[in-house]
């Protein structure tokens, strides 16, 4: 197929999906968010965002300096992603995959910054920014909740969590579990990042069934899972609605965009790179997230893999896709990314991402 004429062929596609597919409204959407990463393309060049005077990207005093965490007009790389989750009305549940010695960082970032989002986009009914808006509690505060609960709730109408110390916590988890009023509460959990990406995803699909021991009835047996890259914070270019009606008639989907440069197969020899081939690039795509799954097949792929203790990964398992793909059960079906959909990998991106961001968010257009 030639390249020219993909992005036709997307929309077709998605068209015909949308006539043919009906909603199962009771097959709940969670998302998951890869929080965890450390940033070793980066090469330390990030703890010089420290005491920067950029108003446009930095890292604020006490967070951990990688690029999830890198603050980009005033918002954490992270919840950019977290607050198009959570205003998502398709969306009943997030998990946060990072280090638990970040939990209380992460938590303080939810409570006084997805608002700085939510409020400029969400409709009338949120409540005016107010004057003490930066100000939230102290450390103590967020480890007092962690130390009893691995979640919390997010209260979309006063834009703040709600935590175990508060007064409306027993109403809220009850809403939120049951889903009752999903347009206001949603769970949030915190689940511990492995060792490398398969490894969290893996995590986070098992913290499922740990929560729903805990909490009786927040996790159905079957749910489509999102997995979404944390420093891949434009997702709202995403057609998430597309997305998650698509998954549900495939089992398997991921965004992609095809490829526009020209692409070489090479290998080195002696020290040298050689070209070997040069692939059909109108077979080729760029893969994105989120990539959206129905939560068995997922877990059955990395369960494949992963439950062997002592295997080493293949190289080419580096999407959550490729591991549907080894298990050899169900094809992966390709919906329409966006070519902003841009993911944070070195040094040169930050700028450009924090451009984007400035366009998306924070322009006299968009308000």
């Amino acid at each position: 197929m030639d390249v020219r004429h993909l992005d036709s062929f997307f929309n077709v596609r998605a068209n015909t999906l949308l006539m043919l597919i009906k909603v199962d409204d009771s097959i709940r959407c969670k998302a998951i968010l890869l929080c965890g990463g450390v940033s070793q393309r980066m090469n330390g060049k990030l703890e010089s965002l420290f005491g920067s005077n950029n108003l446009d990207y930095c890292l604020d005093e006490g967070a951990p300096p990688y690029k999830q965490f890198i603050s980009m007009h005033g918002v954490p790389l992270f919840v950019y992603s977290l607050a198009e989750f959570l205003s998502s009305p398709l969306i009943t549940e997030i998990t946060i995959a990072t280090k638990p010695e970040w939990n209380s960082k992460v938590l303080q970032f939810v409570d006084s910054t997805t608002g700085i989002l939510l409020r400029r986009y969400m409709h009338d009914s949120v409540p005016p920014e107010p004057s003490n808006s930066k100000e939230c509690p102290d450390t103590a505060y967020y480890n007092d909740h962690l130390r009893r609960f691995p979640f919390f709730i997010y209260d979309l109408k006063e834009l703040r969590c709600v935590l175990s110390n508060s007064s409306s916590w027993n109403e809220a988890l009850e809403h939120a579990v049951k889903c009752r009023d999903t347009s206001r509460y949603k769970v949030i959990n915190l689940c511990i990042s492995g060792d490398h990406r398969a490894a969290t995803v893996y995590n986070a699909l098992l913290r499922k069934n740990a929560l729903n021991a805990r909490l009786p009835g927040c996790c159905r047996e079957t749910y489509i899972a999102l997995v979404h890259d944390a420093v891949r914070p434009l997702i709202r270019y995403v057609d998430l609605e597309q997305l998650i009606s698509s998954v549900k008639h495939h089992g398997a989907v991921v965004p992609a965009v095809s490829v526009l440069d020209t692409i070489k197969v090479g290998s080195i020899e002696n020290g040298t790179a050689y070209v070997n081939s040069t692939p059909d690039r109108s077979s080729l795509f760029a893969i994105q997230t989120p990539q959206a799954f129905k939560s068995s097949l997922l877990m059955s792929a990395y369960t494949n893999v992963l439950d062997e203790e002592g295997k080493s990964l293949p190289g080419w398992l580096t999407d959550d896709a490729s591991f549907v793909e080894h298990l050899g059960l169900n094809k992966v079906a390709i919906t329409q990314g966006h070519r902003l959909n841009i993911k944070v990998t070195t040094w040169e991106d930050i700028r450009v991402c924090s451009q984007h961001l400035k366009e998306a968010y924070f322009s006299e257009s968009r308000k």
